[in-house]
């Protein structure tokens, strides 16, 4: 529980696998009838003796004199005791080699009573692959224990759920999470309690599906769960991005306004002119939108620059008659003809705006 401690929120729903035990009562029975006089074999029992119980022994003459002696009389199991979850593993690995060994001696030994000759010179491959793999048997919790080829044994797993505890739904601010058995897992094949997993209940995401099962309580529910695939197929639009030394995912991107999708990994522009259709399979050519000279908005500026052009040469057809008078040369006439010209521009322009665009008006 340390791993997740702090962070349940967003490991809730998480589905962890552990390898499938048994508490060996028998491992029990043995470790509450330890004590210091019957297992002095054991170098460290004494420290953890010393450590559980806070006492000394009085052999050390560094030792705390305030602290107690230690007694026979300590019980070996005391309050908070709890089985190491893999000692079955242990048991069953002694136990091994002891039926191993048993098989050998009675091959090897015979009718001989005791550690025989050719038991002596027995190699160690050859006790690991004609005895230590050919053994069999039903441990003390009940389990069968054997080895393949490879010297593996039978996989047994437990599949556990990471949830918030059932009476605690309601009260989220309790985070009261522990980790549900949802299945198990062996040589005959897996079996998943689909009714009992229980993924975020705060989670909207995209990527949970319902289902409907039936539990063993003959009930028909629906059960949220994630969709199993690491990346989803890309919208319209949208090409795979895969990210570098991952083959099998993609992050989806979407092409820019004017660019059709060529391939599933590749944008192109449609070029000038042209615009996507919008599945962005391929492009088209654009309607040449321009005004029309029928449109008001054409006929009031066209009207304008018609009054403006008749005024203009009625002026520039003044200033020529009068030319020479003192008031026109006054009024410099060369610098006069010029700025009615620009202004004649001005008002030609306007036609060259409203009209159907080319290169050469574009160009203007």
């Amino acid at each position: 529980d340390h791993l997740v401690l702090g962070l349940e929120q967003v490991a809730e729903g998480a589905i962890t696998v552990e390898l499938a035990t048994t508490e060996v009562q028998e491992f029990d029975e043995y470790f509450a009838n330890l004590t210091i006089e019957h297992n002095r074999r054991n170098p460290w029992f004494k420290e953890y003796w010393r450590d559980t119980y806070g006492c000394r022994f009085g052999d050390d003459p560094f030792e705390n004199l305030t602290v107690p002696l230690c007694s026979q009389q300590f019980p070996t199991v005391t309050m908070g005791y709890k089985q190491e979850s893999k000692v079955q593993f242990v048991v069953d690995a002694v136990y091994s080699f002891a039926h191993a060994l048993h098989n050998a001696w009675l091959d090897l030994c015979e009718s001989y009573e005791g550690y025989c000759t050719k038991l002596k010179e027995l190699d160690g491959e050859t006790f690991y692959k004609h005895y230590l793999l050919n053994v069999s048997f039903i441990d003390l919790a009940g389990t069968e224990i054997r080895f393949d080829k490879n010297g593996d044994g039978l996989g047994r797993y437990n599949i556990y759920n990471f949830q918030l505890n059932t009476s605690q739904q309601q009260y989220r601010s309790t985070n009261q999470y522990n980790y549900k058995k949802v299945g198990q897992w062996s040589d005959a094949g897996l079996e998943l309690y689909l009714d009992e997993l229980v993924f975020s209940i705060q989670s909207d995401d995209d990527n949970f599906q319902d289902i409907q099962v039936d539990s063993i309580d003959g009930y028909t529910r629906i059960v949220r769960v994630p969709e199993s695939i690491c990346s989803k197929p890309c919208k319209v639009g949208q090409i795979k991005i895969v990210q570098q030394g991952d083959r099998c995912c993609w992050i989806c991107a979407a092409c820019k306004p004017y660019e059709f999708v060529y391939n599933e990994s590749t944008c192109e522009d449609c070029g000038e002119g042209r615009w996507p259709y919008p599945n962005k399979q391929s492009c088209y050519d654009l309607e040449l939108r321009y005004m029309k000279w029928a449109s008001m908005f054409a006929i009031v500026p066209i009207i304008i620059a018609l009054i403006g052009l008749i005024l203009t040469f009625f002026v520039i057809m003044i200033f020529v008659k009068y030319s020479d008078t003192p008031i026109v040369k006054a009024s410099g006439r060369e610098l006069s003809f010029i700025l009615l010209g620009g202004i004649i521009f001005c008002y030609i322009n306007t036609f060259i705006l409203i009209a159907k665009p080319t290169l050469i008006t574009c160009a203007i």
